[in-house]
């Protein structure tokens, strides 16, 4: 099967909302999906709350984590990261040159429960969220403010459906839910970086920047 998909239109609302994004459906090959749906089924949560395993790849192609099996992690990363990066040229080329690692999180949030509206943390430059399983649930939301009661629009639902962005400070404003029957399982796919006064810079917030170098981190 040939992914033809990264010939792909970059959208710049969601519904009315300024919302920079690109939305894949079928992202990956049946086979890796199948496998995925696989890690779905046994996954072994502990709690009643959101739930993230978390599987990291270094830019040099080592992978380490309690999530996907590693070798797993390394086979995607290797196959789409080059994609993912040309995305991100498109969305915010400034980050690119900040770029030093991915990493895997199988999210799991269990019926009823909800994430609060959030815009992400600097360290993501380009957030690939893939919904999983079940066959259905809630998507995404996204908000225009932080405060938001409307509810927000939806990235509906679909399985194998990738939602794609790059965060942006106090805009990307966006939340989400499971519904009231199923447990929720993405797949996050995010190309990161350690070197958050960069993204700060990149994104021109050079007070951010500076604060955060002051600080030492």
């Amino acid at each position: 099967m040939q992914n033809k998909h990264w010939d792909v239109k970059i959208e710049q609302n969601v519904g009315g909302i300024q919302f920079p994004h690109v939305v894949i459906d079928n992202f990956f090959t049946q086979s890796e999906f199948e496998q995925l749906e696989a890690y779905a089924k046994n996954l072994n949560f502990e709690s009643d709350n959101v739930e993230v395993l978390e599987t990291k790849v270094s830019k040099t192609g080592s992978a380490y984590g309690n999530g996907l099996e590693e070798s797993f992690a390394l086979k995607l990363d290797q196959k789409y990261r080059g994609h993912l990066l040309q995305i991100l040229e498109i969305l915010a080329p400034k980050k690119v040159k900040c770029f030093d690692h991915s990493d895997f999180h199988l999210v799991r949030t269990p019926a009823k429960r909800e994430f609060k509206i959030h815009d992400d943390t600097p360290d993501k430059l380009l957030s690939t969220v893939i919904y999983i399983a079940p066959e259905n649930n809630f998507g995404t939301f996204v908000h225009s403010t932080k405060d938001d009661h409307t509810g927000g629009i939806e990235v509906p639902w679909k399985k194998n459906r990738a939602f794609i962005f790059s965060r942006k400070e106090s805009t990307t404003w966006h939340s989400y839910k499971s519904n009231a029957i199923n447990d929720r399982i993405c797949l996050v796919y995010n190309l990161k970086s350690k070197k958050v006064s960069n993204v700060y810079l990149a994104e021109g917030l050079w007070l951010k920047a500076l604060d955060y170098s002051v600080r030492g981190k």
